[in-house]
């Protein structure tokens, strides 16, 4: 008997701790989830804040880069239509000063001058031939001198009905009367030498310096007078002293690619 209720007596204590040890644990869950609750809910306007702030961020970091993508758009297409305008005023410019040029050039001559442009270039004599589009049916006749703005090119040697060919200034075969203009001093130009002009026959003793410019003398019959040909770069006597030499650099002349002028 006695064995039997401290038996009872044990096994309600057992169950009494077992019980207040559960209520002890739902207690405090209990606490913990109030506590949560309590700090989700201060925490939620911080959440609501930031949340809010990102969403005006991007949008207004997303509105800004659509902003500046457009301006960026704007300004290359402004760039891009005052290169245009450049360009086409540079080629206004060229135009009018060829135009200058070849007004200037028909004055020297009171005959015939006609425009051509320069199709291509002897492949076998890149810098002695040029071929010119305008031929016999436009009035182009043999001997006409071809000028560009840079000065004397050469003159025609042959012409067909549509085409007709230019013995350049650079030729070996090329000869011409020059003169120096400002101390009146006379020489002939020859060719052979690629992009370099000499000039024979200047008197041993004539001034003539680096810088001088150079024109046709008209005294060979075949071009007209004044016709800007160069400048001179360097001055020599020949091997036997007997004259002076002047040298001119062709490189203009000889590498124009543009509208020329054939006067007779």
């Amino acid at each position: 008997m006695i064995k039997n209720r401290r038996k009872s007596r044990f096994s309600l204590r057992t169950f009494v701790f077992f019980v207040a040890v559960s209520l002890l644990l739902s207690l405090l869950l209990h606490i913990a989830g109030i506590q949560a609750f309590i700090t989700n809910s201060l925490l939620l306007p911080s959440k609501i804040l930031i949340l809010t702030t990102t969403k005006i961020y991007t949008s207004v970091t997303d509105l800004s880069t659509s902003r500046y993508e457009l301006e960026i758009k704007k300004l290359q297409e402004q760039l891009k239509n005052l290169q245009e305008k450049k360009r086409y005023c540079e080629i206004l410019e060229n135009e009018n000063r060829l135009l200058r040029v070849f007004l200037n050039l028909k004055k020297i001559s009171k005959d015939k001058t006609i425009a051509a442009e320069i199709l291509m270039r002897d492949m076998s004599n890149w810098y002695d031939i040029i071929i010119l589009d305008k031929g016999s049916a436009e009035g182009i006749e043999e001997n006409m001198a071809v000028l560009c703005e840079a000065g004397l090119i050469g003159r025609i040697i042959e012409v067909e009905k549509r085409t007709s060919k230019v013995l350049c200034i650079s030729s070996p075969s090329f000869r011409i009367g020059v003169i120096i203009p400002k101390i009146k001093e006379e020489g002939l130009l020859t060719g052979g030498f690629g992009k370099i002009g000499k000039i024979l026959y200047f008197d041993k003793t004539a001034d003539v310096k680096v810088g001088d410019e150079v024109r046709t003398s008209g005294l060979d019959g075949l071009f007209p007078k004044n016709i800007y040909v160069g400048k001179i770069f360097r001055v020599e006597l020949s091997k036997g002293q007997l004259y002076k030499i002047g040298y001119i650099d062709l490189t203009k002349n000889i590498s124009y690619r543009q509208q020329v002028l054939c006067v007779k």
